[in-house]
C-alpha cells in the first residue's frame, strides 16, 4: 500500500539529513520504499540508504532514508512510498 505527503521539511541546495517515518503507529509492513516529493521547480532530490530500523524500548518499527538536493533550487518536501512489488 502506497504512503503520500507524509511530514513536511525544508532542504537548502547540497543540503543532506536523514528522514524516517512511523507507518500505521509503527507497525511492520515489510519491505518498504521511501522516497521524497519536491514542492518547488526545479530542485532535484536524491534518496539512498534506506533501512527498516526495530526500535528497543517500544518495539515500533520506522523506515528511514537519506535524502540530498541536488538543485539547483532549495525545496520543501514530504515523504512518499509503498510496498514493493
Amino acid at each position: 500500500m502506497a504512503f503520500n505527503n507524509i511530514g513536511h521539511a525544508f532542504l537548502p541546495v547540497n543540503g543532506v539529513m536523514r528522514w524516517g517515518v512511523y507507518r500505521g503507529g509503527g507497525g511492520d509492513y515489510g519491505a518498504q520504499y521511501v522516497a521524497c516529493h519536491p514542492e518547488n521547480a526545479d530542485a532535484e532530490l536524491i534518496f539512498r540508504d534506506h533501512s527498516k530500523v526495530r526500535e528497543g524500548g517500544s518495539g515500533k518499527w520506522a523506515y528511514w532514508m537519506t535524502v540530498t538536493n541536488n538543485g539547483p533550487n532549495a525545496t520543501w518536501f514530504s515523504m512518499q512510498g509503498g510496498g514493493y512489488v
